[in-house]
């Protein structure tokens, strides 16, 4: 084991208890997933993502976004992209709750956020842009204040969904995951 507690596939065939042997079948060279890609800065195109790969970009979300135990995570983004992946994989390392919805629909989103008191969620632009039409046409918005932390990646958010989502949600820090120059970085922090 190793600083993080983490088992790897060696040591998990090594001491498994059985009197049968068993016959292990895993993708050849830490493949954990074959990732297939938007094409934002290009083609789509099929990655494959390996098991440290996964855990250092889980492990980056957790410690850059400051994901927590006490966080009650909206997975917005599938988890069949690295961004809804990765999330989720963060998530379960620090132990948070997860909040899944059939698919991303905005109107189902703010209903979750409201009664699950949703403290962090991902988003792309388009994704924002849906949450923030769909606030709008509400009466009351009553999941302003539990909203700590929304990570955004897939592209860079318009000035316009930045100053709306401060708005929308005052006590979010708005993170960005996309800015392939500068990394990971506050957008708006109020």
């Amino acid at each position: 084991m190793n600083k993080w507690n983490i088992l790897p596939m060696q040591i998990l065939m090594e001491h498994s208890a059985g009197s049968q042997p068993l016959n292990y079948s895993y993708a050849p060279d830490g493949a954990v997933v074959i990732c297939f890609t938007s094409g934002t800065t290009g083609r789509p195109k099929g990655v494959t993502i390996g098991h440290s790969a996964l855990i250092v970009q889980s492990l980056a979300k957790v410690g850059m976004v400051g994901y927590s135990e006490d966080d009650v995570y909206l997975h917005t983004a599938p988890l069949c992209h690295i961004g809804g992946l990765s999330s989720a994989m963060a998530m379960l390392m620090v132990g948070a709750c997860h909040v899944l919805i059939p698919k991303f629909e905005a109107i189902s989103a703010l209903e979750a956020i409201e009664q699950h008191h949703v403290t962090s969620l991902i988003t792309v632009p388009a994704i924002m842009a849906d949450i923030i039409s769909s606030i709008r046409l509400k009466e009351t918005w009553k999941g302003r204040g539990s909203v700590k932390k929304i990570l955004n990646g897939g592209g860079g958010l318009s000035n316009e969904l930045i100053k709306d989502a401060t708005k929308f949600f005052p006590r979010a820090k708005l993170l960005s995951a996309y800015d392939e120059i500068v990394g990971l970085g506050i957008l708006g922090n109020n």
